[in-house]
């Protein structure tokens, strides 16, 4: 009997469901695109491609882990964020689609300000990074970010993600991205500040109303 794409696919949909996964279907397709490092434009191109035995062992291993409950995005690595793709790992927070609005709000703000004046965003707490970096690669020149972590391997994975957006269509993201320990930044005279934060709990209200 042969192991297609699209049999394993129905295949393990079916135990996500029982699992109680929200989206079986999508997390199964995910999972093998991640597998054969496709998109899930080959899986519909492809249904009937048959699985090497190194493929449907990978495969049922992450399957087991996606059914045992652990979050998809720290299985397979990465999770897209205002449209950029960031890599993810168990020691930081899985970037929240809900924040997203934050990066509008936040950008919002920043575009009134007058452009002579240097503003700095501090991002307390930035895990994976991917609010600095959504700003960083989207916000005017005179834009500042730093994104403070108490833990070292949030920072590490913060840097990771900002240099995969360094360059080309986004030029500026590298130069003015700053990681660093801490909690906070104070703005100089004549300069404003802005901390937003994507934790859980209490919105930071600080700086732009948020």
């Amino acid at each position: 009997m042969s192991f297609t794409i699209e049999r394993m696919i129905r295949k393990a949909a079916v135990r996500l469901r029982d699992a109680g996964v929200d989206s079986p279907r999508l997390d199964a397709e995910l999972l093998m695109a991640h597998v054969l490092g496709r998109d899930r434009a080959y899986l519909l191109a492809h249904p009937e491609e048959p699985l090497s035995p190194e493929q449907l062992a990978r495969f049922e291993e992450l399957l087991a882990r996606r059914a045992a409950r652990e979050p998809l995005a720290y299985i397979i690595g990465k999770r897209w964020f205002y449209g950029l793709e960031f890599m993810v790992e168990p020691g930081a927070l899985i970037p929240r689609p809900e924040t997203e609005l934050l990066v509008e709000l936040a950008l919002a703000w920043l575009a009134k300000r007058r452009e002579r004046e240097i503003l700095r965003v501090a991002d307390v707490g930035t895990g994976s990074g991917a609010i600095a970096v959504s700003l960083a690669v989207h916000a005017a020149a005179h834009v500042q970010i730093a994104a403070l972590d108490a833990s070292p391997e949030a920072l590490r994975l913060a840097r990771v993600n900002a240099q995969r957006h360094r360059g080309g269509a986004h030029p500026f993201c590298a130069e003015r991205f700053a990681a660093g320990r801490g909690r906070a930044i104070r703005p100089h005279r004549g300069q404003s500040a802005l901390h937003p934060h994507g934790r859980p709990g209490r919105p930071d209200a600080r700086g732009a109303g948020l």
